[in-house]
Order: C-alpha cells, then sequence, then structure tokens
C-alpha cells in the first residue's frame, strides 16, 4: 500500500470520528438545567433599591386631646405626616426623667411596630448632638406643642419606660401645622381604648371603610434569584421539573408553586449582630438584585437570631399570608447570609376594587373583653390590614380587608361572623 493511500484513510478516519462525537454532543440532552455560567455581580429581579428611612415606618399615630383619641382617616395621611418630620430640625438635645403622660392634656403619638435603637435615630431624623444618645431603644415618640414659646416639644421614650430624651423644634411653620391637625379633630376618626396590663390599643370608634382589591401579580424567575445569591452559578444543580436549586452547601427551594422562595446556607451562627448591623446588611444584600419589588416595611427584629423581617404593604396598610408570600426575612451569620425567604411575585395593575366596612373599635373591645378563650394582657398587638388571597387559575391576588389580633407571639385572623374567630394557628 502507498503511503499517500495510507495518510488518506487515516485523514478519512479522523473526519468520521469527528463527525460522530459531534453528532453526539449536539443531540445529548443534559440531565441538569442550564445556568449562567459565571458569577453575575449585577442582578435585577424587578423591584427598586430602598433606604433606612423607606423602611421604618410608624404602625399608629394617635393624637390625645384631653380623654379624647384621634386618628388619621386614611392609613396613607398618617405615612404622609410622618414623613415631613424627616424635614424637622431638631434641637437642644435633653435626658430627662421619664414623663408622665398623664398629666399632658395635649400630644400626638407614634408608635412603632418593632424597638428601634437610639443609636439609629440619626438615620432617620435630623438631630443636633445624635451621637451623644446612649443605645437604649425606643418604640414610640410624643410631640407636645408649647404653646407659650410656640415650639414642639418631642420625646422619645425607652421601652423599658425607665428613659428619655428631648429635643425641641423651634419653627413656628411647623408649630401651627401640628396645631391644626390637633384643633381639627372634627377632620379626624374618633379612637377608643383597650388598656391590659402591659400596652393600651387606639382603635377607630366607628366602622373602617376599606376596599377590597384585587391585582394582576407578575412571577420572578428563579434563575434570577439563583444568580444573586450563589457565589458561583456555574456550580448549582436544578434537576428539570424540581424545584430545588443547589451547590453542594446552599440550597434554594421554591415553594408553593413558584410563589414563594427559602435559601439556606447552613452555616453556624456564632456571633449576635446589632440591629443597626442587620440593617445595613439586610438593604445593600437585598438592594443589590433590587429585590423591594413591592412596598415593604421593617416589621420584626431578633438580634439573638440575627433576623429580620419586613412586612408587605399597600396603600399604608400591613398585608398578612398564611404561606409567607407576604414578607421578606433574612437571618446572617456574621457576614454570611443564613437564610432568606420572600416571594416570587409582585402586585402590579390593580383589577378591580369595592368597599369594605370592617367592624367597629367598639364591638372589638366589646367581644375580645367578654369571649372567655381570650385574657386581654396576653394581647401584643392589633392592626388593621390585608389578607392575602391567592387566585388559582390566574395571574392575580385577591387582598381582603380584616382586623388581626397578635395574641401570645402570633397573628391570627379576626373573623366577625357571629363576633367568632377562627384562623387560631395564626399567620
Amino acid at each position: 500500500m502507498k503511503l499517500e493511500t495510507f495518510k488518506s484513510i487515516i485523514l478519512v478516519s479522523l473526519i468520521g470520528v469527528s463527525l460522530v462525537l459531534s453528532f453526539i454532543i449536539w443531540n445529548f440532552q443534559p440531565k441538569y438545567g442550564t445556568l449562567q455560567s459565571k458569577y453575575v455581580s449585577e442582578v435585577d429581579i424587578g423591584g427598586i433599591e430602598t433606604t433606612k428611612r423607606s423602611v421604618i415606618k410608624p404602625k399608629d399615630i394617635i393624637f390625645h386631646k384631653g380623654q379624647n383619641h384621634y386618628g388619621f382617616h386614611n392609613a396613607l395621611d398618617a405615612f404622609d405626616f410622618y414623613e415631613a418630620i424627616y424635614d424637622w430640625d431638631f434641637s437642644d438635645l435633653t435626658f430627662e426623667s421619664v414623663l408622665r403622660e398623664d398629666l399632658v392634656s395635649e400630644m400626638i403619638e407614634i408608635q412603632f411596630p418593632l424597638p428601634i435603637q437610639t443609636s439609629f435615630l440619626q438615620n432617620l431624623f435630623s438631630i443636633d448632638k445624635a451621637d451623644q444618645l446612649s443605645n437604649w431603644s425606643f418604640e414610640k415618640m410624643l410631640i407636645i406643642p408649647n404653646k407659650q414659646l410656640l415650639t414642639l416639644n418631642v420625646y422619645f421614650m425607652s421601652e423599658d419606660e425607665k428613659h428619655s430624651f428631648r429635643v425641641t423644634v423651634n419653627n413656628s411653620e411647623v408649630y401651627m401645622d401640628v396645631m391644626g391637625l390637633l384643633n381639627r379633630e372634627h377632620h379626624l376618626a374618633k379612637y377608643i381604648q383597650l388598656e391590659t396590663e402591659d400596652h393600651t390599643f387606639y382603635l377607630p370608634e366607628k366602622g373602617v371603610n376599606i376596599p377590597r382589591r384585587s391585582l394582576a401579580i407578575e412571577y420572578i424567575e428563579p434563575p434570577l434569584l439563583v444568580n444573586a445569591l450563589f457565589r458561583n452559578p456555574s456550580l448549582v444543580s436544578h434537576t428539570i421539573g424540581e424545584t430545588n436549586y443547589n451547590d453542594g452547601q446552599r440550597m434554594m427551594e421554591v415553594l408553593n408553586d413558584g410563589r414563594s422562595m427559602e435559601f439556606t446556607n447552613p452555616i453556624e451562627i456564632d456571633e449576635h449582630l446589632s440591629f443597626n448591623q442587620l440593617l445595613e446588611m439586610t438593604l445593600e444584600h437585598v438592594n443589590e438584585h433590587k429585590g423591594w419589588t413591592n412596598t415593604f416595611i421593617l416589621d420584626e427584629s431578633d438580634t439573638n437570631a440575627n433576623r429580620l423581617q419586613f412586612k408587605m404593604y399597600y396603600e399604608g396598610y400591613p398585608i398578612f399570608s398564611h404561606e409567607d408570600y407576604s414578607m421578606i426575612e433574612q437571618r446572617w451569620a456574621g457576614q454570611d447570609l443564613y437564610q432568606y425567604k420572600r416571594p416570587l411575585f409582585k402586585l402590579t395593575k390593580l383589577l378591580n376594587s369595592e368597599p369594605v366596612t370592617l367592624p367597629t373599635g367598639v364591638e372589638i373591645v366589646e367581644y375580645l373583653m367578654e369571649n372567655e378563650n381570650y385574657n386581654i394582657n396576653h394581647i401584643n398587638d392589633i392592626r388593621l390590614g390585608y389578607r392575602l388571597i391567592y387566585e388559582e387559575g390566574s395571574f392575580s391576588v385577591r387582598l381582603e380587608p380584616t382586623w388581626y389580633l397578635k395574641y401570645n407571639g402570633r397573628w391570627a385572623e379576626l373573623i366577625f361572623d357571629s363576633l367568632k374567630t377562627i384562623d387560631k394557628e395564626g399567620v
């Protein structure tokens, strides 16, 4: 056989092998879903970035005049009033003994849903010498007019009622605005009290009108969060048709038919972080992938567990859900994210709205006082909000107005059908 013929045979053979290998590669179907092959530093899941101010909001603003109590008719009006305080200049910081509130005839009480450290105040308001404050926590601030000097005294009260400090607003225009609200109680809703051993709750005396709403939703694609949560997405495996993403250590599980997710990085939590550290890291992390897909407000903190929880709001009212559809929660282990829970959809277009009148504060107080299943001293909170109901078979949800009760640390819906409650397991 000539050398040239032998070379030709070898060349044809190599070409044939190459064609066979190409065919195999082209027709091979991988077992795992294809994810991004390299780390993605910027991910956008369709939300926005937010600030410390934006996630700290009051749960109630109460106007006290003598023995009478009032509140805004609309929750968004309360937020507008609170946000106007951002522009106030506070001066003359003074440490004082705890204020006797029962001796004050006129004041505005701003209640927060969780304790806030005084060291965090400089992130919220313009307070001169705020860095001199000792680090204790407050849950309310009181605004008291000084009619002689046309100024406002603002008190921050510690949650254990052992500490207090006062600042002053020396602005006559701001003073007149606040007095205008206090003197126009006929534009406000009258409230009644429910007093327990540890709390005083204020509820609207008359029935509250809040619309029942239907809203379209948009889903968030899980692979976007894979790129945001895993250091090297190319190492993440995902069996097609299943809901589990993992890289051998971290895991992201898609829950409730794609409506929520939970990410876990199982490492030891051996360092307790401060409230400020937790909020700083959580905001930075969620901002990195523009994860604030609706309005979320900080609702719970647990520094012992390095945990923060943000509740979804709509038109100024909190949204509650059994399946964790309405909250963002993160836990940290030092500088590493330990756990992350969130919804995988965002509320978009309003589809329908119809009026609903809820039970009055009088009915609620009478019911809780007379119902032998409740000890009012075990009530931690009472709020007006929405129950989120997923509409099966459609890209929409319904927000049902209702009253919620936090009892022994757990939220439960109050259903006033013959003044009976359901949902004893809580939310």
